[in-house]
């Protein structure tokens, strides 16, 4: 059952294409149930991007399947950085949209073994798909955000300080991270990001990219 806080404010607000719920995230409480603040942000991107997820609590942050699971505990320990209601909506947001867009991009019905979707092509090893696919939805996420007027600064430091971002076999760096934040606050959709060397979906990256700037 949600928990909805008086402080949240339950209507939606047009910010340029988009109609999202406006959020009070100084009622964000580290430690507590948060979860009405995780769902409204699920739902307005399911609204505007025409793909509906599901939500599970559990282990990890994560996309499975056509699933978003939330690990409360490592959302609190990424919003702790930082005390500024905005900041803070604009780390959730953007840490949600990254797990959605994955979904949308199905890169979630690809595997290591070969598997992947008919809009879907990997071209390289998966390993370096993979790499990529993580790219494209940090991409997506921080346009999110602009169109939001959300910062994307936070989301910067979040990678450069926290652990979780130091890269490894399937993960980009955290200096390569920032890069693709930085480089999605320009005008318009880099299609190369989408049309790689490693793997291509810009027939998917289609049906999203009319809500972008």
């Amino acid at each position: 059952m949600r928990l909805y806080a008086l402080s949240i404010l339950c209507c939606f607000v047009s910010i340029g294409l988009f109609a999202v719920t406006a959020l009070d995230f100084s009622s964000y409480r580290l430690g507590k149930n948060n979860r009405y603040l995780f769902e409204a942000i699920v739902k307005d991107l399911s609204l505007e991007f025409g793909r509906e997820v599901t939500t599970a609590y559990g282990k990890g942050l994560q996309a499975i399947a056509d699933r978003i699971v939330i690990e409360e505990s490592q959302m609190d320990d990424f919003l702790k950085q930082t005390t500024d209601p905005k900041e803070r909506e604009a780390l959730a947001r953007f840490i949600i949209a990254h797990e959605y867009f994955h979904v949308a991009l199905k890169h979630t019905h690809t595997d290591e073994w070969g598997k992947s979707p008919p809009e879907i092509e990997i071209r390289g090893t998966f390993k370096e798909a993979r790499k990529q696919m993580e790219k494209q939805v940090d991409y997506l996420a921080a346009k999110y955000l602009q169109t939001l007027k959300l910062p994307t600064t936070p989301v910067q430091t979040m990678f450069l300080e926290h652990p979780e971002f130091h890269g490894g076999e399937y993960y980009p760096t955290a200096e390569e991270r920032v890069e693709v934040v930085v480089s999605a606050i320009e005008k318009g959709i880099d299609r190369a990001v989408f049309d790689h060397k490693a793997i291509k979906c810009t027939f998917l990256l289609g049906l999203l990219s009319t809500k972008l700037p």
